[in-house]
């Protein structure tokens, strides 16, 4: 939603289709990922378990997309090509997210004992805070670069759409008039558009995790 309504990258009309192949596929792929690693005892090892998540959801993510298309999407190419180009690029992407989450789990486990859902080690009082800390200083590093990626090169689907040469939508919604395109049409600054992007996953992720976290509390008290 950020991507599009915000840097309009990804189209409003897609936002169904993007939702459930980069969010609803993924989570369920890293879910199952957990559950198998609880079976087999290996569940202590979470930089592991994470990372393996991770590499696997993206590439699930895409043969749901590649399922979708081959059901009724337009254009005349091969499903089964399609999977094979797709799968390729977005498991390259997978090992990226494989290594920018274990790099981000490591270094709270570093900064913030204790906290993390696998680290046994007793957390001290300012360990939450310092993982708030930890994290948003990661979130904004990324953020940065990836920006200056996602704004100068096609994604994985950009990619190979190019490739096969199939339509695209037309954009309706150009996102906001300083951040568009990652900033890059205003020539706004990658660091800027970066902590927006940071402060606005933030506030959505607290907002909407916000009632889940009350449920939990009273069902404890």
């Amino acid at each position: 939603m950020l991507q599009s309504l915000v840097f309009g990258d990804g189209g409003a009309t897609a936002l169904g289709t993007n939702v459930l192949v980069r969010a609803v596929v993924p989570i369920a792929v890293a879910v199952g990922v957990r559950a198998l690693a609880m079976r087999a005892g290996v569940e202590r090892h979470a930089r592991t378990t994470a990372g393996v998540a991770a590499v696997l959801s993206v590439p699930a993510g895409t043969l749901a997309l590649v399922a979708l298309y081959a059901v009724g999407g337009a254009g005349s190419v091969d499903a089964a090509a399609m999977a094979a180009s797709m799968t390729g690029v977005h498991l390259l992407i997978g090992l990226g997210e494989a290594l920018i989450t274990v790099g981000v789990l490591s270094a709270v486990m570093f900064f913030a004992p204790g906290v993390a859902e696998r680290d046994a080690r007793v957390s001290s009082a300012t360990a939450p805070r310092r993982a708030v800390v930890t994290l948003s200083g990661a979130a904004l590093v990324f953020s940065t670069a990836l920006a200056a990626i996602a704004a100068s090169t096609p994604d994985g689907l950009e990619s190979v759409a190019l490739a096969y040469s199939l339509p695209s939508g037309d954009t309706v919604i150009a996102g906001l008039p300083l951040l568009s395109d990652y900033g890059a049409a205003a020539g706004t600054s990658l660091l800027l558009v970066g902590a927006i992007g940071v402060l606005a996953a933030g506030l959505l992720t607290s907002g909407l995790s916000a009632p889940l976290l009350r449920r939990e509390a009273d069902a404890r008290a």
